[in-house]
């Protein structure tokens, strides 16, 4: 079966039941209410299964590389790359938004006060796929990602820990070393399975790349994720 088939058949099987499909010729996706996991799952697909629980978005899919063993032959190692995010845009119509995703951890300071959160470098259609609210301010832009602006959306619980009950708009901080302007802050979201749901960054992914080198990424282009929205 050549690609283009098996993701037009994705795409009707999603559309069909978003809650119980995967696209299996990627990796894992993920729906609420119905959580589906490839027999490789690691403690990243749950992470994934969290943030999807906490985003509450039945039609949104988050798709994660994962390493697939079987009795004939060792597992191999998977990843994600641009090159995948173009090739859902071009053969999957039924994708409203997609935003590609890289991930770790960084640490922030704020004068005299450092905190320890993860980043999460993403475009600026992910606001779309997991309809973002804001307590203040906004989310970046298409041109914002593309030139590698140097803004960031934080998490509750970063606002809080690095400004106390200050606005943090308009603040800039460190962020490994680099300044960086806070444009926004998310509404706060709680826990999730004891997980604080707060405890995060936002920035354009090209700014990520570019001033936050992850060890896990084997190449320039990898992702940790990749996060659509397909129309209802």
């Amino acid at each position: 079966m050549t690609p283009e088939n098996l993701l037009r058949e994705a795409t009707t099987a999603l559309r069909l039941n978003l809650l119980r499909s995967a696209l299996t010729a990627i990796g894992v996706i993920v729906g609420v209410g119905s959580l589906v996991v490839m027999s490789a799952a690691s403690a990243g697909a749950n992470r994934l299964i969290e943030r999807q629980i906490a985003d509450r978005g039945t039609d949104v899919l988050i798709v994660h590389a994962v390493k697939v063993e079987n009795a004939l032959r060792r597992g191999a190692a998977v990843v994600l790359t641009d090159q995948d995010v173009k090739a859902i845009q071009e053969l999957v119509p039924d994708v409203e938004f997609i935003s590609r995703e890289i991930y770790s951890n960084v640490t922030l300071i704020y004068g005299n006060t450092s905190w320890i959160t993860e980043y999460w470098g993403v475009d600026a259609s992910y606001a779309e796929v997991f309809n973002v609210k804001l307590s203040e301010g906004r989310f970046f832009d298409d041109a914002e990602v593309r030139s590698g602006a140097k803004v960031v959306v934080l998490g509750a619980t970063v606002a809080r820990k690095l400004f106390g009950t200050a606005s943090a708009l308009d603040q800039t901080l460190r962020m490994g070393g680099t300044p960086v302007r806070v444009i926004g802050v998310r509404a706060k979201r709680g826990s999730v399975g004891g997980r604080d749901a707060d405890n995060f960054i936002i920035l354009p992914i090209v700014t990520a790349r570019a001033h936050l080198p992850n060890a896990e990424m084997s190449t320039p282009r990898q992702l940790s994720l990749i996060d659509m929205k397909v129309f209802p």
